[in-house]
């Protein structure tokens, strides 16, 4: 008999133990999953908001280039009509480019002039405020020039004029 009371004794406490034993990690895997329910749920949402702003960033782009390309388009035109109202009549073999940079905020008209045994002439100028920025003067395209200035800058070959001209022609 002792033996039994032992066992009823110690029969509760194992069946308490066997309980905790059973829903200590029952308890812990459904605290567990939820938690990996609240991480998959934040994870989605961080990536809809992911798409979101990556949708928002290619459309400010596309924005931003069609604002360049407008840009670019008015200064073309506004070139063409700058050439239209200056005569050139005197001046042979007369070519322009133009471009619109966005550093400088500025349209800038890049002017050459002249050339076949004449004097040779390049120009760089600033239209909207129909400022001249810089000009070349050679006897011809190849041979020595007589005059070069950039921005106050002075230059003494071609291959100088056209490195101090490059970065408003470009940027």
């Amino acid at each position: 008999m002792k033996g039994n009371k032992n066992q009823e004794i110690y029969c509760p406490k194992r069946i308490a133990i066997l309980t905790l034993i059973v829903m200590v990690p029952l308890f812990l895997f459904s605290c567990t999953s939820e938690k990996d329910k609240q991480i998959a749920d934040l994870t989605k949402k961080v990536e809809e908001q992911s798409k979101q702003v990556e949708a928002l960033s290619k459309k400010r782009e596309q924005d931003i280039a069609k604002q360049d390309m407008d840009l670019q388009e008015e200064c073309s035109k506004i070139t063409s009509e700058y050439i239209k109202k200056t005569d050139f009549s005197n001046i042979s073999h007369v070519n322009y480019t133009n471009h619109y940079n966005k550093k400088l905020n500025k349209c800038f008209m890049h002017l050459t002039a002249g050339g076949n045994g004449e004097k040779y002439i390049e120009g760089l100028y600033d239209i909207n405020e129909n400022k001249q920025y810089g000009y070349f003067v050679g006897l011809d395209i190849d041979n020595g020039y007589i005059k070069c200035i950039v921005n106050n800058n002075q230059c003494y070959s071609k291959s100088q004029w056209e490195s101090l001209a490059k970065p408003y022609m470009e940027e």
